[in-house]
């Protein structure tokens, strides 16, 4: 099930970074930014949660941080982060093999960082998946 969620939303990330000129840099893999802009999508697991007699609800925090270069502004990553926001609202979907993932939440953009050269505005969803 861990593969088939990292799997589906990393594909859904990879066709909006490719109708946005973005790379995606993913976690615990070689890559070296040749561009102005790219995306680090991360998922963060929580604990399981029984919501029913038979229903189990997981509770998934995907932050995907738009990496920006720094001096250039912050506007930039600014209307990338709004499109990332706009791609996936609230109760969109994404089919995870047998399961579906829901954007339980309306993303938002978090406190912008600078460290090694790259502005990073963060962008974080809160999804479900009923197992």
């Amino acid at each position: 099930m861990v593969a088939d969620i990292h799997n589906a939303i990393f594909k859904a990330l990879e066709t909006f970074a490719a109708d946005n000129a973005l790379h995606v840099a993913y976690p615990n893999a070689d890559f070296v930014p040749n561009e102005n802009t790219f995306i680090e999508p991360f998922l963060l697991f929580a604990q399981t949660e029984n919501i029913g007699l038979s229903v189990v609800n997981q509770p998934i925090v995907l932050q995907v941080n738009v990496n920006y270069r720094d001096g250039q502004g912050i506007i930039g990553a600014a209307r990338i982060a709004d499109a990332l926001i706009a791609r996936f609202p609230r109760n969109s979907r994404i089919s995870a093999g047998s399961h579906c993932i829901l954007f339980d939440n309306q993303g938002y953009p978090g406190p912008v960082l600078v460290n090694g050269g790259w502005l990073k505005m963060p962008v974080t969803f809160n999804l479900r998946i009923l197992i």
